[in-house]
């Protein structure tokens, strides 16, 4: 019988487990905006595009945590870009408020 390494098993959960959620999160609202066209669904696509990169980082830095090199550079990288799409998907958020009108 093999052995399946528990980093492999972490990793298929936690970051393509991670990235697969925020993907289908992602279609959904790229197929919402298609049919709506307004303002409101173009706001949540764009978060969902924030959340989906985050999570794309946090997938990759993840992988690179589990099974890099420690004090590779890559992992530093994949690290701050995804803290840096997490910024960036709050800043969206903090931007677009609501404004309780019924055109936006």
């Amino acid at each position: 019988m093999t052995a399946v390494d528990t980093r492999f098993i972490a990793f298929l959960v936690w970051g393509v487990g991670t990235v697969l959620v925020y993907g289908f999160v992602l279609y959904d609202r790229v197929q919402r905006w298609h049919q709506w066209r307004d303002a409101r669904s173009l706001r949540s696509m764009l978060t969902a595009v924030g959340l989906f990169m985050t999570a794309l980082g946090a997938g990759l830095s993840i992988g690179f945590v589990l099974f890099g090199e420690s004090g590779n550079s890559v992992r530093s990288l994949f690290v701050s870009i995804s803290l840096g799409a997490f910024f960036a998907t709050g800043l969206i958020m903090a931007t677009t408020r609501y404004s309780g009108r019924e055109d936006i």
